[in-house]
């Protein structure tokens, strides 16, 4: 007898040790079910937001939660919960969507944290390392740092930059509440890295914006004298590609958005209305203008002024994947066009530029070889994987190897 106890109790503290090295551990059943088991081990409930095409989704689910540290972090501190937005049951999908628009999910993966209650403690976007994530999770702990804090706090009136970057990186909807955020912001405040990141990424401010057109008219006195000048001469561009798209159907309403723009003084107002042409061109298939364009520019601008071509490429591959894409407007001119600009503009993602470019042309035997020495050059690591992955995507459009 004793000795079958001591074996029970070996093989009882192997399966015990294997549990605990497995990672983090979900709870299985509805979500009431899973407030309910917050509520009876008086746990918070952590959920990840995610979606089977989402590949940042599957690389957390199967890179780092189940990361020892991370489930010895995650199971003794939450209930921990995993919420697929693209079930395939009609009833469960409106569940999850009503769910979604609760805590204002716009991007995945997204993780939050909530009470036994279902109200909301602390928020998260993106894919997040290992330690990364359990940062998120001490930070879901203290109720002084979490999101759900800040969002009570500007609820209660704080109108300071820190309250406010939380409630907004929540709240991304609220554009009119967050214009008279930005303005009554002190200058340095305005130009905050982290700042732009969340107009730009987290809540993509509309075209009509007015924030736009104070960056605009502060260009040369602050923005274009700051570190990161290029990241917000980026950001103006994508207003601007905005605003002509908005009125291209209309010539007078185009020569006012020039105009305007022109008014401003930018030092890139006109290579992004040259831009904004020769990409449109292309995409209405004209391409004899969109050529002619694209040649002027390469002509008239140089060094860092030739990332446009980047745009040239992308524009013809998605046609190209969509089968639109005549042969007889891939021309190898492109090849002489991009190798002046990675020669020129050093960008930091050459190979993959080269994959994009043999493949749009045409140059199968080089595209796939130029792929292979660009995957094993990859560090063996997310963001190498990644990178593979997005190098297989840009072949996509090529016949299967045999």
């Amino acid at each position: 007898m004793k000795l079958l106890i001591l074996l029970f109790l070996t093989v009882w503290t192997l399966i015990a040790s294997a549990q605990s090295s497995e990672g983090t551990q979900f709870f299985h059943g509805t979500w009431e079910e899973a407030l309910q088991e917050a509520k009876t081990q008086r746990k918070p409930l952590f959920v990840d937001i995610w979606a089977t095409w989402c590949g940042p989704c599957k690389r957390l689910g199967t890179e780092v939660l189940p990361q020892q540290k991370v489930g010895e972090f995650f199971n003794e501190h939450f209930i921990c919960y995993k919420l697929q937005t693209d079930p395939q049951d009609k009833a469960e999908k409106k569940f999850v969507n009503e769910l979604s628009n609760k805590y204002h999910v716009k991007a995945l993966p997204t993780l939050i944290w909530v009470d036994d209650n279902g109200d909301l403690l602390h928020f998260t976007t993106g894919y997040q390392e290992a330690d990364e994530l359990i940062e998120q999770g001490r930070i879901a702990l203290d109720p002084a740092r979490r999101s759900g804090a800040l969002v009570n706090k500007w609820n209660a009136g704080d109108r300071s930059f820190d309250t406010g970057m939380g409630y907004f990186s929540i709240f991304t909807d609220n554009v009119q509440e967050f214009e008279t955020f930005f303005h009554a912001l002190p200058a340095e405040q305005k130009c905050d890295s982290n700042l732009l990141i969340l107009m730009e990424w987290r809540m993509r401010l509309p075209a009509s914006s007015d924030v736009y057109d104070y960056v605009a008219t502060h260009w040369e006195d602050i923005y274009g004298r700051l570190p990161q000048a290029d990241t917000w001469k980026n950001f103006l561009l994508q207003c601007l590609d905005k605003r002509l798209e908005t009125a291209v159907a209309d010539g007078q309403a185009f020569q006012q958005v020039c105009t305007r723009w022109r008014n401003y003084r930018l030092p890139f107002t006109e290579w992004g209305i040259d831009k904004f042409l020769c990409i449109h061109s292309m995409r209405a298939k004209d391409y004899t203008d969109g050529y002619r364009r694209a040649e002027e520019m390469m002509n008239r601008y140089g060094g860092n002024d030739l990332w446009f071509m980047v745009s040239v490429l992308y524009t013809l591959f998605d046609q190209l994947q969509e089968g639109q894409l005549p042969a007889n407007v891939r021309r190898p001119v492109l090849i002489e066009w991009t190798e002046r600009f990675i020669s020129e503009s050093h960008p930091w993602n050459a190979d993959e530029t080269r994959v994009l470019c043999y493949v749009v042309v045409g140059d199968e035997a080089k595209a796939r070889a130029k792929a292979r020495a660009a995957k094993d050059a990859q560090p063996n690591n997310a963001v190498g994987q990644q990178t593979k992955e997005y190098i297989d995507y840009l072949l996509s459009p090529l016949k299967p190897e045999k």
